[in-house]
């Protein structure tokens, strides 16, 4: 394997993570979507910001929509 997302671009991680996030695609991964999400907003990106900002995280339910 050898991948590490930290080296792909803040666009590339939104778009991966969304896709599993969503299940768009691949096999749904929430967990692991959110995570490319959250690097992604961490790289800058507006988008991924805003997405994180519209769900809360909640370690024993996964992620939630706000209400």
């Amino acid at each position: 394997m050898g991948h590490n997302p930290n080296q792909e671009d803040a666009e590339t991680l939104f778009r991966k993570g969304l896709a599993l996030f969503n299940g768009d695609g691949v096999e749904k991964d929430e967990q692991e979507g959110a995570y490319l999400i959250s690097l992604a907003a961490k790289k800058g990106h507006a988008e991924a910001k805003d997405w994180i900002d519209d769900y809360t995280f909640d370690d024993n339910a996964g992620v939630q929509g706000a209400s």
